[in-house]
């Protein structure tokens, strides 16, 4: 029970040592060095996966919100490289640092985070039953299972060192992140109609592309309809292109 209070007690001095003192009879120098080797591994892992954030808050304010994460955050996974998440799941949910913290940093970090995500997935772009070359408008369009689309109320793809925006824009930033036959993870900001048709195709497999145009067109009441059964096509068969769709399957008969 002692060597499992002194572990205890450890880990705590490793976490926040300002405010956990370590245990007794341990060589201060030795303390420096896993200081040092623990907090360094973490920050090595948020350091590369959220390089934006980084530096668009500057290396000095970043090392400081990773220490805080570092010594209240109570990690649900072992794997490293899954930490990202965490930490980015945490800047969400702590109410306490984000009062200190710019609005976009949240959304920046899990875009961040979703990027990583997806180019470490396991799916594929081609899927059985699925003809890659097939027709999205006639046929049913199948979304690939390594595709997302996403909606922020912050411009996350353009936020960076030059722009640090002080207010969100009027209308809230909806992006397609996906990766292609080739594992390269890109992005494509969209407007409101791509974006509900993305969503559409990705909760729905039993409708044609034209079925899922006709819908929208019919709840935009304002919009040309022909238009934008017309755009829908175009945007259909570039989503096939880029690899963000997998294809189409055949209508039912």
């Amino acid at each position: 029970m002692t060597f499992r209070a002194d572990q205890f007690t450890f880990a705590a001095h490793l976490r926040d040592p300002k405010t956990n003192p370590p245990p007794a009879g341990v060589d201060p120098s030795r303390l420096r060095v896993y200081r040092a080797l623990f907090f360094n591994n973490v920050y090595t892992f948020l350091r590369n996966a959220f390089p934006v954030a980084r530096k668009t808050l500057g290396d000095a304010a970043f090392r400081k919100l990773v220490r805080a994460w570092y010594a209240e955050h109570r990690a649900q996974t072992p794997l490293f490289p899954r930490l990202p998440g965490e930490f980015a799941a945490w800047l969400a949910a702590e109410p306490d640092a984000a009062a200190t913290l710019p609005a976009w940093l949240p959304e920046l970090a899990a875009y961040e985070w979703l990027e990583t995500e997806l180019d470490h997935a396991s799916g594929e772009v081609d899927l059985p039953g699925v003809d890659p070359a097939g027709d999205v408008v006639r046929g049913i369009p199948v979304l690939s299972p390594i595709a997302l689309a996403v909606q922020y109320t912050w411009p996350v793809h353009l936020i960076g060192p030059g722009f640090k925006p002080n207010r969100p824009p009027p209308q809230p930033t909806t992006l397609l992140v996906y990766r292609d036959r080739a594992d390269r993870v890109r992005f494509m900001e969209t407007n409101q109609v791509t974006h509900q048709l993305l969503l559409l195709i990705a909760s729905d497999e039993g409708h044609t592309g034209k079925e899922l145009l006709d819908a929208i067109a019919q709840a935009l009441p304002q919009a040309d309809p022909t238009a934008v059964r017309r755009a829908g096509r175009k945007m259909l068969i570039t989503l096939r292109d880029f690899d963000a769709i997998s294809g189409a399957r055949p209508p039912p008969r």
